[in-house]
């Protein structure tokens, strides 16, 4: 089994419109949510390979939650730690060929929370044959 590790994973909304004009109301005519990070596109990658795979790292507030519950959905195994500060998030709009990108500041992580992490990532070091 491989362990992939997400130290900062980010929540995205991606919104699509027909026209954005500064100062002016832009209707939504299209929109999804995805995570995003390096360790869990790979882990997305590797599932959809069959491959087995176990994501870890840190997670919080309600963004956090969702992206939780948006990897249940996925069928892909996890075990986060929970912080105080809320995940990080993304606002992608798309229009037409252009992409404009607002991302928030990644959260803190406190001295409790770090050792919180390395207790967890000692306990499965002997369980997984590849760690990423």
């Amino acid at each position: 089994m491989i362990l992939i590790t997400c130290l900062d994973p980010i929540l995205e909304g991606i919104f699509y419109v027909d026209e954005l004009v500064a100062g002016a109301d832009s209707k939504v005519i299209d929109r999804d949510y995805n995570i995003g990070s390096k360790g869990i596109i790979a882990g997305r990658i590797l599932k959809n390979l069959n491959a087995p795979i176990y994501l870890t790292g840190y997670l919080g507030g309600l963004k956090g939650q969702l992206m939780a519950n948006i990897l249940k959905t996925l069928n892909i195994d996890n075990d986060f730690v929970f912080i105080k500060d809320e995940s990080k998030s993304r606002i992608i709009i798309r229009q037409d060929k252009r992409t404009y990108k607002i991302t928030e500041e990644s959260p803190r992580i406190t001295r409790e929370e770090i050792n919180a992490f390395y207790k967890l990532y000692n306990k499965f070091l002997d369980s997984f044959g590849i760690i990423c």
